[in-house]
C-alpha cells in the first residue's frame, strides 16, 4: 500500500510540474507552487527529485522512458518488418493525435531547450541517444528488406515526421489540425516503398482531386496563377 501511495504521490507531483512548467516556463516555475498544486509538502518534491532540474528530468523520463524500455522487445522481434516495428514503437507518440501527455512533455522539453540547452543534456544522453541507437539496430536487423542506407546514417529520419507533427499540433491544431497517423503512414510509404502497404496515388478513390493550400482560392496554374495566389494571401474577400 505504501509503495502504491508513493507512486501515486510521484505521479501527482509530475502532473503538477507539467502544468506549472507549461504555464510559467521552467525558469519562473517555483517548487512551492508545484507542491501546492500536487497537494504535498514542498520537502516531498526534494525527497523524490532532489531539485527543480531533477524534477524536470523526471518529467522527461516519464514521457520517453517507457519508449526506451519497450523498444528492445519490439526491435528484437524478427517476425515484424521494419515498418511494423516503427509503427508499434511510435504508437505512444501518435496517441490522441499528438495531444497526449507524452506529446505535451516533448514540446515542453523542446521549448525549454531552446532557452537553456544545458537543461536538456540529460534528456539527450539518457533518452534520445539510446533510442537512436536502437533505431540503428532495427535497420541492421532489416538488411533483408534492403532499407535505404541513409536510415542507418540518420536514424532521426525514421521519426522526423512525428516530431514535425507534434510541433504542428502544438502550434496549429486549432486552425489546421493534422492527421498525424495518416502523415506517418504516408511517410513510411515513401521511405520504405518496397514495403508500402497503402495504395498508389492513382489507385486512391480521390485520385486527381484538388487539394489547395488554405487561404485565397487558386487562380489557375503556372507562374501567373502562383503570383495571383500569393498576392491574394491573407486578403479578406
Amino acid at each position: 500500500m505504501d509503495k502504491k501511495k508513493g507512486e501515486a504521490k510521484r505521479e501527482a507531483i509530475l502532473d503538477a510540474a507539467l502544468e506549472e512548467f507549461a504555464e510559467r516556463g521552467y525558469a519562473c516555475a517555483r517548487m512551492e507552487d508545484i507542491a501546492r498544486r500536487a497537494g504535498v509538502a514542498k520537502g516531498t518534491l526534494y525527497l523524490h527529485f532532489g531539485d527543480k532540474e531533477g524534477l524536470f528530468n523526471g518529467l522527461a523520463e516519464s514521457a520517453l522512458g517507457p519508449l526506451r524500455e519497450m523498444a528492445p522487445e519490439i526491435i528484437g522481434d524478427d517476425t515484424l518488418s521494419l515498418r511494423e516495428k516503427l509503427e508499434r514503437f511510435c504508437e505512444p507518440l501518435l496517441a490522441d493525435n499528438g495531444c497526449s501527455r507524452t506529446a505535451r512533455i516533448v514540446r515542453l522539453v523542446w521549448a525549454e531547450g531552446l532557452h537553456n540547452p544545458k537543461l536538456v543534456t540529460y534528456f539527450y544522453h539518457s533518452l534520445v541517444a539510446p533510442l537512436l541507437e536502437l533505431h540503428r539496430e532495427s535497420v541492421r536487423r532489416a538488411t533483408h528488406e534492403a532499407p535505404h542506407a541513409a536510415l542507418q546514417d540518420f536514424p532521426q529520419l525514421m521519426v522526423s515526421p512525428i516530431m514535425q507533427g507534434l510541433l504542428w499540433q502544438g502550434l496549429f491544431r486549432e486552425a489546421a489540425p493534422l492527421d498525424m497517423a495518416g502523415l506517418y503512414r504516408a511517410y513510411l510509404d515513401m521511405i520504405l516503398p518496397e514495403k508500402a502497404q497503402s495504395r498508389t496515388a492513382a489507385e486512391r478513390p480521390d485520385a486527381g482531386a484538388a487539394h489547395p493550400l488554405p487561404g485565397p482560392g487558386r487562380k489557375g496554374d503556372g507562374p501567373d496563377g502562383l503570383k495571383a495566389f500569393l498576392e491574394g494571401w491573407g486578403r479578406d474577400d
